[in-house]
């Protein structure tokens, strides 16, 4: 699984069997799952939206599934736990009137849309996409609605599970269980830092969350340019992928399995691939590649 942002979306790339409940939903295999962003007058056509989107981006829109954002702004969150990641996007439009346009000529943002993307690192049957994409709604709709933000039944929501022949050993409650956990934090937290005057007028770099079993189950945020850790592994490194696309890559010539609180995971710590400058700019250009192709290219350039 992949994820970077495009034209005025933010697309998941990966072999999904995958279940949504937006515009072109079902339950279906697909290569590519997006959010993307549309002004509210122009959701009379939201399939369309959602062709054009995949069209404009270079994929193809028979294999993606795709959620609209109706705003004039958006932001991205992504909360990963073990191998559940949670990308949440919320859509924010302009006051109509107010103080701040009056007295300085700006206009303050109001939140509205939020929709949800999941992912589950693990081959799941169509019984259990449907379960956890219950497992979402019920997360969703047990955050106290704060800060303007729309019903529950108004946002949008795609499961998607990676369709390979690895079955994990968790149970679909465990999955469950941290999809509910996972969304909770994250509505929260959007909640907690959204500020309407502060909301940027053009997508910004997605936030980024992991849940961590290392001494206590905590949350930890990731924010590139002023991470209190740098230089976690040598100086010059380079942090635009401190959040491993490639995770769990299962390659133990750069990681290993280690025992968390609630079972075995697969640690990275030591890995540096994802830091060597060479990798980062292949990476950024072909954010499909492959852990062996990226480490067949460091061999080349060392």
């Amino acid at each position: 699984m992949r994820y970077y942002p495009g034209t005025g979306s933010l697309m998941v790339r990966g072999t999904f069997r995958a279940c949504s409940t937006g515009p072109t939903g079902g339950i279906r295999n697909v290569t590519s799952l997006l959010f993307h962003q549309v002004l509210p007058l122009d959701l009379p056509g939201n399939e369309q939206n959602i062709w054009n989107a995949a069209y404009r981006n270079g994929l193809l829109p028979s294999q993606t599934f795709g959620l609209l954002l109706p705003g004039q702004s958006v932001t991205y969150s992504v909360f990963r736990f073990d191998e559940v990641t949670i990308f949440i996007g919320a859509g924010y439009n302009p006051e109509a009137s107010g103080v701040d346009e009056l007295t300085t000529g700006k206009t303050g943002w109001v939140p509205g849309f939020i929709s949800i993307i999941c992912t589950i690192d693990s081959k799941l049957t169509d019984q259990e996409l449907l379960t956890a994409l219950v497992a979402i709604t019920e997360a969703r709709m047990s955050v106290p609605g704060e800060n303007g933000f729309c019903s529950p039944l108004e946002s949008g929501v795609i499961i998607g599970a990676e369709n390979t022949d690895r079955k994990r050993e968790n149970s679909h409650r465990d999955w469950n269980r941290k999809i509910r956990e996972a969304i909770r934090y994250g509505i929260s937290r959007l909640q907690d830092n959204t500020s309407p005057r502060e909301i940027p007028q053009t997508p910004r770099e997605p936030s980024f969350y992991i849940h961590s079993t290392i001494g206590g189950d905590r949350w930890v945020e990731w924010q590139k340019g002023i991470c209190p850790y740098y230089p976690c592994h040598y100086k010059g490194q380079r942090c635009d992928f401190c959040y491993c696309p490639l995770y769990p890559c299962e390659d133990e010539t750069l990681g290993e399995w280690t025992d968390g609180s609630h079972g075995r995971v697969w640690s990275c710590a030591p890995c540096t691939l994802n830091h060597q400058p060479a990798v980062v700019r292949h990476l950024r250009r072909n954010p499909e590649a492959s852990h062996i192709e990226l480490k067949s290219l460091l061999a080349h350039n060392s």
